[in-house]
């Protein structure tokens, strides 16, 4: 034990599978919303916007944290992240709305390989044989969901449009590591 005896406190192993278990819970519940309304889906993105700024806002009241504001450059990439992020978000809700909430969900899971791929363009760094692999064995996977290859087909239309939500979150990733 450390001086004065009393034992180290040890992270409970139990706590980061809940902060994981508790992610895949309210990104299902936010597929699951996008399916029950109705709503156009620019309308559901600017709604979800606001309660997450107001609320976001009342968390930094509460807890008497200052609202930190860009500063000098900083000040022109906030209109194209909150463009991209809005992209992001329409195409992902566009998705379940015009397939199913899992071939949304699994298509906007490409994100990771777009990363991996737009990552040594965007910052001149090499590029892993093991993520290429792991890119196209992804892109296999989702390519054998589509039953046919039209956008006539609800699952080709949602997987469209969640893989463009895979691509715009990829990219919003890339806009904040730059950042």
């Amino acid at each position: 034990p450390p001086q004065g005896g009393m034992p180290s406190a040890m992270p409970s192993p139990s706590r980061p599978l809940l902060a994981l278990h508790t992610a895949v819970l309210l990104f299902g519940i936010a597929g699951l919303f996008g399916k029950w309304v109705t709503a156009d889906p620019i309308v559901i993105v600017f709604a979800r916007t606001a309660v997450a700024t107001l609320a976001f806002l009342l968390i930094l009241r509460v807890r008497r944290e200052p609202v930190a504001l860009p500063m000098g450059k900083d000040w022109a990439w906030l209109p194209l992240t909150g463009i991209v992020l809005a992209l992001h978000w329409v195409a992902f809700f566009w998705a379940i709305q015009v397939s199913t909430v899992a071939v949304a969900l699994l298509a906007y899971a490409t994100a990771p390989v777009f990363a991996a791929l737009l990552e040594p363009l965007a910052f001149r760094e090499r590029f892993s044989l093991g993520a290429l692999a792991a890119g196209a064995i992804t892109l296999a996977g989702i390519a054998l969901i589509v039953p046919r290859w039209s956008l006539a087909d609800a699952t080709a239309e949602g997987v469209a449009w969640g893989v463009l939500s895979g691509v715009t979150f990829a990219v919003l990733s890339l806009l904040n590591r730059a950042l």
